[in-house]
């Protein structure tokens, strides 16, 4: 019987520990929640004509004929057949 009451009382332990590893640090139990606003704007993605990588428009480059690379090398090169 005794045995039982200790067996008992060691899963009763490690629930609580389990439990309170969850929580963190703070304690409440509760993730933390996303902020409600947004942090930026959506950006515009494009697709290198050479490679196929797709990338922030604002870090593409751009030749004259309205085709986005992702770097100047392939650009260089011109958009892929």
């Amino acid at each position: 019987m005794a045995r039982i009451v200790l067996l008992l009382g060691l899963v009763v332990l490690a629930l609580f520990w389990a439990l309170g590893r969850r929580r963190g640090p703070t304690g409440s139990g509760r993730s933390p929640q996303a902020p409600t606003g947004r942090a930026s704007e959506p950006r515009t993605m494009v697709r290198c004509a050479r490679c196929g990588l797709h990338l922030p428009q604002t870090e593409a480059v751009q030749d004259s004929t309205g085709h986005w690379f992702c770097s100047e090398a392939h650009r260089a090169q011109g958009a892929a057949e």
